[in-house]
């Protein structure tokens, strides 16, 4: 781990403060979901919750769907990364940042056309953890896209459980 410097006390309810530097360093947003867990080095570690770091072979088949419906490149992602992908250029893909213009749609929490590609969010209790995206240059464009909604609101049904 790297060490920052920066020290703080916890206060008389257990809490302690996450610098500012750190949370925008990390893009750490108010109300984000953080998973808290302990080494075997007795240390806790923060780290910002992904639903999908449980359902990695279930995104990755209805990535690999959409892909063979579409023909087209698909990739499925939560807010920071690519975390499934599928098509010709899947390997480009695969554990990338998302596009912050990605990220800004995803906010707007709907459908949306962003730089060549179609955006569909998926739905968690209100709050968008990520979504599916497809290049909109396939040639059943709306066909596609609701396929895309389809798997989308399956994937959020699965976060329900």
């Amino acid at each position: 781990m790297k060490a920052t410097g920066i020290v703080r006390r916890m206060d008389e309810l257990g809490r302690i403060v996450i610098p500012r530097e750190i949370r925008k360093n990390l893009r750490i947003r108010h109300g984000e979901p953080m998973e808290i867990y302990t080494t075997s080095e007795g240390e806790v570690v923060f780290r910002k919750y992904s639903p999908f770091a449980s359902l990695p072979q279930v995104v990755s088949d209805m990535v690999a769907q959409l892909h063979q419906v579409s023909r087209c490149n698909v990739v499925a992602c939560d807010r920071e990364k690519v975390i499934a992908a599928a098509g010709p250029d899947k390997i480009d893909w695969l554990n990338i940042d998302v596009p912050a213009a990605w990220q800004t749609a995803m906010e707007a929490r709907k459908s949306a056309e962003v730089e060549g590609w179609r955006l569909v969010p998926i739905m968690d209790d209100g709050d968008v953890p990520g979504c599916l995206a497809f290049e909109a240059s396939t040639p059943y464009p709306d066909a596609a896209g609701q396929l895309a909604r389809f798997c989308a609101d399956l994937i959020s049904k699965v976060l329900e459980v």
